[in-house]
């Protein structure tokens, strides 16, 4: 009778705790989702600011080819006349 009362004992009491275990009470929490139209402005924004950079970098690179082009001209005209 021990053997029997022990073992319905332990069988409960597994039988509780996967029970307790697979039944959660707490709500999930996920982080909240932006509309559309902010992840879209956001994209826009980032986009706008890296154009600039990349136009304002693009515009000294073409100044400074522009000076190289015109010392390089200068330089075989200089040639040119000289001979």
């Amino acid at each position: 009778m021990r053997a029997k009362t022990a073992m319905a004992i332990v069988i409960s009491i597994t039988i509780l705790f996967v029970l307790l275990v697979t039944q959660s009470k707490a709500e999930e929490v996920l982080p909240a989702t932006k509309p559309l139209h902010v992840k879209v402005q956001g994209w826009v924004e980032q986009e706008w600011i890296d154009i600039k950079q990349y136009q304002t970098q693009s515009w000294e690179d073409g100044k400074e080819q522009l000076a190289k082009n015109k010392d390089q001209l200068i330089g075989i005209w200089n040639k040119l006349t000289s001979n």
